[in-house]
C-alpha cells in the first residue's frame, strides 16, 4: 500500500492528531499517517520551495519508518503547471495499487487536484482508493487534539453523480443500482450483531426495481415501464431515510430521479408519445421507431374503441388495408370490416402518412440494412427526428 502526500512551505505547528482510535503528536501529519498505516512507500509531492523548507524535517521524523520518495512538482501558478501536477499524480501509481491520499499540507488548488486524480485513477488504472484524509489542525480542541477527516465519500459523490446522470440520460440505472447495493451491503458486513435492527432494509430492493425499470426502458415495453416506474416511485420515499444514513450522496440527486420516474408512471397515449420523444432525444433510435409504429396502432384502437391487446391484430389489419387501398395496392384476403370506421377518424390522412413514413424507416432499421438500397445510417438518424412530429399531429382522445 502507498501513501500519496503533499508538503508545502507552511510553518507547521504541533498538534495531536486523532483518527480511528489512534493518536500521535507531531507538526507534520504525514508522520502520523505513516505510523498508523505503515505503507510500503510514501510519495511526497513538493515544490522546490517546500523541499528547501520542510523536506529535511520530514525525512528526519520518518527515518527508518517508511521509504520516502519525493516527487517534484511546479508551484501551480498557471493552468499548464496544474496539468503538470495532475500528470505527475497520474504517473505516480501503477495498475490496481492500493493508495491513501493525504491532503493535509497540500496548498492552493492541490486538494481539488488530488480529489480529481483519485477519481481518475480509480477508472484509468483501477487503483484501489483506501482513503483520502485531511488532518484538520484548525479544528483542534483546547487540548490541541485535531480530528482527521475522511473525505473519501466526496470522491464517491462523483460516482453517484455520474451514475444518476447516466440513468437520466440513457435510462440505464445499472451503475446506480450497483452503488445502492454496495451502500446496502457494507453496513451489513461491518455491523455488530446487536445493531442490526438499524441497518438498511430498502436500498437493495430499490436497486433491483431500478434494474427492472432499466430493462423495460431499453426493450421499449411501455406497460412494464409503467409498472416498474410506479414501484420505484413508491419505494423512493421508503428508502429515503436509509439513503440519508447509508447513501447520502444520492439524497442530493433524489429529486431529479423522482421527477424522471414520475412521468414514466402514467399509462396513457400521451405518456407513450412522450416516451417516443425521450427515445429520440436520448439516441435510442431502434426503440423510438419500434414504439412509434406500435403507438399508431394504439391510437387507432383508442379511436375505434378497441381493446389495444385483445383487438390489436384487428386494428393493425384495418390500418394496413386502409393504407393499401389508398395506395391502390391489392389486399390479400377479405378487406377489414373496420376500414370504413377508420376513415371517420380525425386527421386520418396524417395517420396514413405517418404509418407509411415510420413503417419504411422501422423496417430498414429492423432488418439491419440487409435490403436493397438501405438508407444510410446518417439519414436514418436525421429522419427519426421527424417521427415525433408525425405523432404530434394526431389528436389524443379528449383533445
Amino acid at each position: 500500500m502507498k501513501i500519496v502526500t503533499f508538503l508545502g512551505t507552511g510553518n507547521y505547528q504541533q498538534a495531536t492528531y486523532v483518527f480511528e482510535g489512534h493518536e500521535l503528536t507531531t507538526h507534520l501529519f504525514p508522520e502520523a499517517l505513516a505510523t498508523w498505516r505503515q505503507p510500503d512507500e510514501m510519495l511526497v509531492f513538493l515544490t522546490q520551495e517546500a523541499r528547501n523548507k520542510n523536506w529535511l524535517s520530514l525525512q528526519e521524523r520518518l527515518a527508518g519508518k517508511v521509504q520516502l520518495r519525493p516527487v517534484d512538482i511546479p508551484s501551480g501558478k498557471s493552468e499548464e503547471e496544474l496539468w503538470q501536477i495532475f500528470q505527475a499524480l497520474a504517473d505516480s501509481l501503477h495498475e490496481k495499487e492500493e493508495v491513501t491520499f493525504d491532503i493535509t499540507h497540500a496548498f492552493r488548488s492541490l486538494p481539488v487536484l488530488a480529489l480529481l486524480a483519485a477519481a481518475y485513477l480509480r477508472v484509468a488504472k483501477q487503483v484501489r482508493l483506501s482513503a483520502i484524509l485531511y488532518g484538520a489542525y484548525e479544528a483542534k480542541d483546547a487540548d490541541g487534539r485535531a480530528p482527521v477527516f475522511d473525505l473519501t465519500p466526496f470522491v464517491s459523490l462523483l460516482d453517484w453523480v455520474t451514475a444518476t446522470d447516466h440513468f437520466l440520460r440513457s435510462g440505464d440505472a445499472t451503475d446506480l443500482a450497483d452503488l445502492l447495493r454496495a451502500a446496502h451491503q457494507l453496513p451489513w458486513r461491518t455491523a455488530e450483531t446487536q445493531a442490526r435492527e438499524e441497518l438498511p432494509r430498502h436500498l437493495k430492493n430499490l436497486a433491483g426495481k431500478l434494474c427492472e425499470l432499466t430493462q423495460a426502458l431499453l426493450l421499449a415495453r411501455p406497460e412494464e415501464i409503467v409498472q416498474h416506474a410506479v414501484t420505484v416511485a413508491n419505494q423512493l420515499p421508503q428508502a429515503e431515510p436509509e439513503m440519508a444514513r447509508f447513501a447520502q450522496p444520492f439524497v442530493l440527486l433524489l429529486e431529479r430521479t423522482r421527477q424522471h420516474v414520475a412521468w414514466l408512471a402514467s399509462d396513457s397515449l400521451a405518456t407513450q408519445r412522450h416516451l417516443v420523444h425521450w427515445y429520440i432525444e436520448h439516441h435510442h433510435t431502434m426503440q423510438a421507431l419500434t414504439l412509434a409504429r406500435e403507438w399508431l396502432i394504439n391510437w387507432v384502437c383508442a379511436g375505434l374503441e378497441l381493446d389495444p391487446l385483445k383487438k390489436r391484430e384487428d386494428a393493425e389489419q384495418a390500418l394496413v388495408h386502409f393504407w393499401l387501398r389508398r395506395c391502390n395496392r391489392p389486399i390479400d384476403g377479405e378487406p377489414s370490416p373496420l376500414s370504413d370506421r377508420l376513415a371517420t377518424l380525425p386527421q386520418v390522412e396524417k395517420l396514413l402518412n405517418a404509418w407509411d413514413y415510420i413503417g419504411d424507416l422501422r423496417n430498414d432499421v429492423a432488418h439491419c440494412g440487409f435490403r436493397e438500397s438501405p438508407c444510410p445510417s446518417g439519414r436514418i438518424l436525421n429522419s427519426v427526428k421527424e417521427i415525433a412530429e408525425c405523432l404530434d399531429q394526431l389528436p389524443l382522445p379528449g383533445d
